[in-house]
């Protein structure tokens, strides 16, 4: 099983960048009232995952990249 990373970002209004190595699946959940949710890592199916990020968010905006070696 891949490893799972869970992160709860609080960053009331503000942007949340999360960037992670290749061969990470990341979820985004929340965006809220204002709060724009955009992931640009693409999705991978599960058996090429070796780990997973979710981010939970309320209000502020949270982008998820791949790093660019």
């Amino acid at each position: 099983a891949p490893d799972e990373i869970d992160i709860e970002a609080w960053a009331i209004f503000r942007d949340v960048d999360v960037t992670v190595p290749t061969g990470t699946h990341v979820e985004l959940t929340g965006g809220g009232l204002r709060g724009h949710l955009r992931n640009e890592a693409p999705a991978l199916p599960q058996d090429q995952r070796q780990r997973v990020v979710r981010v939970h968010t309320l209000v502020c905006d949270v982008t998820g990249r791949v790093a660019k070696l």
